[in-house]
């Protein structure tokens, strides 16, 4: 009854499930992110580790500055608009890397790739960063604990099925 209370109240609760929603978003992002960055620029750009760890740094970047934005932009939106904003991004900055990877030349493409990066950065924290507050908001002081448990573990379980669905 303990072990599964967070989880049963993630199925009970619409708001909880459409967390469940967004973190397989951020889980299917991020694991081609991870997973692809080196197919990108070691294959199809033929640069070196260097830039590899620069791309994900750029990535980390925005992840970060919106992370640290946050506070001031859930002053003025609600966790929900702020959360879907960031999740319609993330597939439209994947889409948008696959253009830019099928039309651009060799050269070319690094900055607008940089640029993307960091923009799914910021769209995943844009996501994830809010998430404590729905939790709270959807939990008393006796299930909380139960509740940020199943989330960590739900959302770890979104990142056991994509990653290897990104490396295929």
């Amino acid at each position: 009854e303990r072990l599964t209370s967070g989880a049963r109240q993630f199925w009970t609760n619409l708001e909880l499930r459409g967390l469940l929603g967004l973190n397989l978003v951020v889980a299917t992002t991020t694991a081609m992110v991870i997973v692809n960055s080196v197919v990108v620029v070691r294959t199809h750009l033929g640069r070196g580790q260097t830039d590899l760890a620069i791309l994900l740094a750029a990535n980390g970047a925005g992840s970060m500055t919106m992370a640290l934005t946050m506070p001031l932009l859930l002053d003025r939106l609600p966790d929900r608009g702020v959360m879907l904003v960031g999740a319609a991004a993330l597939p439209v900055g994947l889409a948008s890397v696959a253009g830019v990877l099928a039309w651009a030349d060799a050269a070319s493409p690094w900055p607008l790739l940089l640029a993307l990066w960091f923009i799914i950065g910021a769209a995943t924290s844009a996501v994830l960063t809010p998430s404590a507050r729905i939790l709270q908001r959807n939990s008393s002081e006796q299930s909380r604990s139960a509740v940020f448990a199943a989330q960590f573990s739900l959302s770890h379980a979104c990142f056991l099925i994509t990653y290897p669905l990104a490396g295929t």
